[in-house]
């Protein structure tokens, strides 16, 4: 059964940044359309890391229908915006179908666009807004954004780049898509690549250390990715690799030399100075060891901000566990009071955990006296009156609410 709409419909398909940035200006911009959106499967409704399309659209009004729906919606214009399944344009009633592909097509068709660029050391990258058509990023092309990439750019950084700039390339041309007015050129066989899902193995990921000193380097760049994975050599995180001067005199993958931040290591050409990640050594002291070795770490860390695979920053880690020393060594150089993790739980949750615990309440008065927002939510839209209430310590939340009033 068709639906029945007196309104053209569009429909976003997607996730993260882009789809919720795109649907807001389209809903701001072009009212006049009847709007509906298909989530990613892994799509729960809660921001973690990115936003969520589906939280985004229900706060809108916006309607979630399915695919096969959309399939049936007399000239409807389909929108991809980091959609995660491929769809067949033979069973829309309509070929207005589009897609912002992250690379600069016909190069890098498929999978993993923030990686195999950086992999197989490529000066420059882009996003390209196209039709849809059979098989996978093969449709024509109506514009493209080209931007170059440096020597030091990660997947992470790179991935981020996409979204702003895959953003801006669709705002830039929503108003022609949308009428119809635009001009495609097809794509062509030279330069033409495609790389899919076996292309790299996340699941079972190794660093090949039988490589030349920029192509380990180029490794790690690749698959730095903090909310997903860093790359490990050695059993040891490492977030940056540097060659050095010295031409390698060992084989490659030979030790050369370790401390507790970094290790050296030789390749077929050149050895490589490899840097652990500052947040993972810092959290594994901090619960392993003592204060004093855990704010070593400290200097090392570019983004205090930056979270491990768990999601913890290491304000969370030392806010849990009441470390006021620690807390105020990351406050006092810039750590945000209020960066939470994955699921939003911030780190004056945690410290009042730790209040609950112990009856200690100066992890929390310090982390409100550096502006820490007793009344922020997590993802779910609990606070931490929420939990108070839920866990019977509302007199512990009342004592914070006095100290803030005092202090205000």
């Amino acid at each position: 059964m068709r639906e029945q709409t007196n309104k053209q419909t569009i429909c976003i398909a997607g996730k993260n940044s882009i789809a919720t940035e795109g649907l807001s200006y389209l809903l701001t911009n072009f009212p006049e359309f009847e709007y509906k959106y298909i989530p990613n499967k892994s799509d729960g409704g809660l921001d973690s890391w990115q936003p969520s399309l589906k939280k985004f659209a229900e706060s809108k009004g916006v309607q979630e229908i399915s695919l096969e729906t959309a399939y049936e919606i007399p000239g409807i214009k389909f929108i991809s915006l980091e959609f995660d399944r491929l769809v067949k344009p033979s069973r829309f009633s309509s070929s207005e179908l589009f897609n912002i592909h992250f690379s600069l097509l016909p190069a890098y068709k498929g999978m993993y666009t923030s990686a195999h660029p950086i992999l197989n050391g490529e000066k420059y990258s882009g996003v390209t807004l196209h039709k849809i058509f059979a098989g996978i990023d093969t449709g024509d092309i109506i514009a493209q954004t080209k931007f170059p990439i440096s020597g030091l750019e990660s997947a992470r950084e790179l991935y981020f780049r996409y979204l702003d700039e895959g953003l801006n390339l669709f705002v830039k041309h929503a108003e022609s898509i949308l009428s119809s007015n635009y001009v495609t050129i097809p794509q062509g066989l030279l330069g033409s690549t495609y790389f899919g899902k076996d292309s790299i193995d996340y699941k079972n990921l190794s660093v090949n250390l039988n490589v030349t000193a920029i192509q380990l380097i180029n490794q790690i760049r690749a698959y730095s990715f903090r909310e997903f994975q860093l790359p490990k050599i050695y059993g040891k995180s490492v977030i940056k690799a540097e060659s050095c001067e010295a031409i390698s005199c060992f084989p490659p993958g030979k030790v050369l030399w370790q401390t507790k931040f970094s290790m050296a290591v030789s390749t077929i050409d050149f050895d490589v100075v490899l840097t652990f990640d500052p947040v993972e050594g810092f959290i594994k002291e901090l619960r392993e060891g003592t204060s004093e070795q855990a704010i070593l770490w400290i200097d090392k860390i570019r983004n205090l901000d930056d979270r491990d695979e768990n999601g913890w920053t290491p304000l969370i880690v030392s806010s849990y566990k009441g470390d006021l020393k620690t807390s105020f060594e990351l406050l006092t150089r810039g750590a945000n009071p209020n960066t939470p993790n994955f699921k939003g739980t911030t780190p004056l949750m945690y410290a009042f955990t730790h209040f609950e615990q112990t009856g200690n309440k100066e992890m929390c008065k310090l982390l409100l006296n550096y502006g820490a927002n007793i009344h922020a939510a997590d993802n779910s839209g609990r606070n931490l009156e929420f939990f108070a209430k839920k866990r019977d310590s509302l007199l512990k939340y009342e004592e914070l609410m006095v100290h803030i009033n005092q202090t205000s």
